[in-house]
């Protein structure tokens, strides 16, 4: 009898330890997304095909022809976790879905999601931040897809090849994106808005790299050499790599002119004296 009890209290202590020594439950919640794609009319950026697989044809909107998929990234900088998820898009969808699961509880999480081609550009965004998130509960949040946009300050009409070119223009981004994630940007100069070819085509660089609050228009002056070449080029606007907070996802965003203007690059001639002695 003295045998079975101390049986039965050993079993019990082993219960024990092993209840003592087990892992926590880890808590996670889930997020419902709505994604809302305004339909204004707007016109795709058109590169040169060996850098983007696009069609070409105008009058597109926020989610244009060409464009294949949503980007979904859920992400918190302070804990430094994040998952990402792709929904693929048709043309003229006006909302998208998606859950995200397993998501650890707490708070401060941002969700992004960025339409792109397969290169990938993008030409508009849409972005929420401080989202809670509560074990065991669905959380919905909204998001709106909007575009990128540009407005042309300064640009001359005539310059000469390998001399300098100075473009002003101003940028205005849906979504607040620090200059620490910011790089390459670029105005980007096209020999045919319609239908660019790529030895027809060039970029110049900004020396500097700045911030864009949500919202606000930001002045922005780029200065490089044009390289050699004579014709007519038209700007269509300003491009840039962004790295994506946490995920590290790299994004080449496109703020894209209405109107293209065009810059007539040739060579002018000078008079020369001849001097002759007899």
């Amino acid at each position: 009898m003295r045998k079975n009890l101390y049986l039965l209290v050993a079993f019990l202590l082993i219960a024990v330890l092993f209840t003592g020594c087990s892992k926590p439950v880890k808590q996670t919640g889930t997020l419902f997304l709505t994604f809302s794609i305004p339909q204004g009319v707007s016109e795709y950026p058109s590169l040169p095909h060996a850098d983007r697989a696009l069609s070409h044809d105008g009058g597109q909107r926020p989610i244009p022809t060409g464009s294949t998929t949503l980007n979904v990234a859920v992400y918190n900088k302070t804990t430094n976790w994040s998952t990402k998820t792709a929904i693929p898009v048709d043309t003229g969808q006006t909302t998208a879905t998606t859950q995200v699961t397993n998501i650890p509880v707490g708070s401060n999480y941002t969700v992004e999601v960025i339409p792109t081609d397969s290169a990938p550009t993008a030409i508009a965004m849409g972005r929420t931040d401080g989202i809670v998130v509560q074990s065991g509960i669905s959380t919905s949040a909204t998001l709106t897809v909007t575009k990128f946009q540009a407005l042309k300050i300064s640009c001359p009409a005539t310059v000469e090849p390998l001399s300098p070119l100075a473009v002003s223009l101003s940028l205005c981004s849906p979504v607040s994106l620090d200059s620490a994630d910011l790089a390459n940007v670029r105005a980007s100069f096209v020999d045919n808005v319609a239908n660019p070819t790529i030895s027809g085509s060039f970029d110049l660089f900004s020396a500097t790299t700045q911030s864009l609050p949500a919202g606000s228009w930001v002045d922005w002056n780029i200065e490089d050499n044009v390289p050699d070449v004579v014709g007519t080029y038209y700007l269509l606007g300003v491009g840039m790599k962004y790295t994506q907070p946490v995920t590290n996802s790299l994004y080449s965003l496109f703020f894209l002119l209405d109107t293209p203007p065009a810059v007539v690059v040739e060579t002018v001639e000078t008079g020369a004296i001849t001097i002759v002695v007899e």
